[in-house]
């Protein structure tokens, strides 16, 4: 009962916690990996009120200049509400763990009631692509589980809707968070103090806590090849003039396929006899799987191109799970096939898995609704990867295979149980921080565009 109405994100005690009992902080900050909510016996909400995400750990600011800004202007509490969320959920478990969707409704609805005037919907980061699911929710019918507001919910109540710094179309860096639990700036220290955080919070660790989060799957890119593999804001060289120095774009990849998402700087074909070469542009998962035996790091398989295209590196997270397999629950909310979510046949109850996706879904008509969209420049963001694979790491992997045990007059099999109970090792590679090539923007394995650290642009 000692973190009971305590703050395990964002504030001075979540730094004590973590510090002091790692393991129980992990613990309550992960989700079930099978059902995406909660785990036995902890249960962890969202802060509320503006306090909520007025700063991080007292000092970073995120929403506090915001709100003493439209107080300047003659808002106040019954004109403004703080709808904070809890951000590790896929936006499907929101509404059904929380209600979340039909708070949100239900306050747009008495803002509107009270004033007279429609709603200005304000959002940030990821809060961009859940007010996106919102409008695809609201205007959709109860019994396909929507909120059942009408196709003209959007238009009677919506001003306008604020973006600022959305992850629309999804962010790359969600990837290697997801692949083996690393982030741009987690790699570069990891390569300067080596043991030190790898025995502290280290990869595996990382990774199988990131993989529970739903939202992280919720922030891959989406639209696939079609935008991603375009290659428009990937820097292919220098132009150095007599007056300044610039980068120079390439739209097109050389080899004639799309611009590579992940480049592997060795291949399992040339040091890791276990996996079977397939050939090139194959899909680069083993599509001999069975969700009942689960899906782990061995069925890696890398072409001889040595490179994954935006689509086949998410369709490698989704049915990797982390080492957790594809019957993870963040494969069964969302879908990053754009075409289906065209498809005037898809059943309107699958239809849900895209309403994260620009790119598969539409606004909802609202002629008189104003959208702004507000994002940083100039700022390197990081883009795509350069990953080594780690063949004792694999073997290591292989290993685990062992943890299924099923009877031979069994009728179930444990390896469901194993793998929640039985965290999933480490992943077989990694971010290659050795690969530098500033002429192409490539620092420490990470290929950088302009963004603002986090969406490029």
């Amino acid at each position: 009962k000692k973190h009971f109405r305590q703050r395990l994100w964002g504030s001075m005690s979540m730094a004590r916690t973590f510090f002091a009992d790692r393991e129980c902080w992990r613990e309550h900050v992960s989700l079930n990996p099978k059902t995406g909510m909660d785990p036995e016996n902890v249960r962890l909400r969202s802060a509320q009120g503006f306090e909520a995400a007025d700063s991080f750990i007292a000092t970073y600011w995120v929403w506090s200049k915001m709100i003493e800004n439209l107080a300047d202007v003659g808002y106040d509490g019954s004109m403004m509400t703080m709808m904070s969320y809890d951000w590790r959920l896929g936006f499907d478990f929101m509404e059904k763990r929380d209600g979340y969707f039909t708070k949100l409704k239900h306050i747009v609805e008495a803002h509107h009631s009270v004033t007279g005037e429609k709603v200005v919907i304000v959002s940030h980061s990821m809060g961009g692509t859940v007010v996106y699911y919102f409008l695809q929710w609201v205007i959709t019918d109860k019994k396909y589980g929507g909120g059942g507001g009408g196709k003209n919910w959007v238009e009677k109540y919506v001003h306008s809707f604020v973006n600022i710094a959305g992850t629309l179309l999804g962010v790359p860096k969600s990837i290697p968070a997801l692949l083996s639990g690393e982030l741009k700036d987690i790699a570069v220290l990891f390569a300067q103090l080596g043991e030190l955080l790898e025995q502290y919070f280290g990869r595996r660790k990382r990774k199988n806590l990131w993989n529970t989060w739903g939202s992280l799957f919720g922030m891959l890119p989406k639209g696939g090849d079609a935008i991603w593999g375009v290659g428009a804001d990937i820097v292919s060289g220098i132009d150095e003039s007599e007056n300044s120095t610039e980068y120079t774009y390439s739209l097109s990849s050389t080899d004639g396929r799309f611009t590579p998402e992940i480049i592997w700087n060795n291949g399992t074909d040339d040091f890791c006899p276990v996996s079977t070469p397939p050939v090139d542009n194959a899909t680069p998962v083993d599509e001999n799987y069975t969700k009942e035996e689960g899906f782990i790091h061995s069925n890696l398989r890398i072409p001889p191109s040595r490179k994954w295209s935006m689509s086949e590196t998410i369709d490698y997270i989704f049915q990797n799970g982390g080492g957790y397999g594809p019957t993870i629950s963040s494969s069964s909310i969302f879908s990053f096939n754009s075409k289906d979510g065209f498809k005037k046949r898809t059943p309107a109850k699958e239809m849900k898995k895209h309403w994260h996706d620009p790119t598969a879904v539409p606004l909802p008509r609202a002629p008189s609704m104003k959208i702004y969209c507000l994002y940083g420049t100039g700022i390197p963001t990081e883009r795509a990867y350069y990953y080594k694979v780690a063949c004792d790491k694999l073997d290591d992997v292989l290993s685990t295979k062992g943890n299924q045990t099923c009877g031979e007059n069994e009728q179930t099999c444990e390896s469901e149980t194993t793998m929640i109970n039985e965290e999933p090792p480490e992943s077989p590679f990694y971010i290659d921080t050795k690969i530098t090539d500033l002429s192409q923007n490539i620092h420490y394995g990470v290929r950088f565009s302009d963004g603002d650290t986090s969406v490029p642009l």
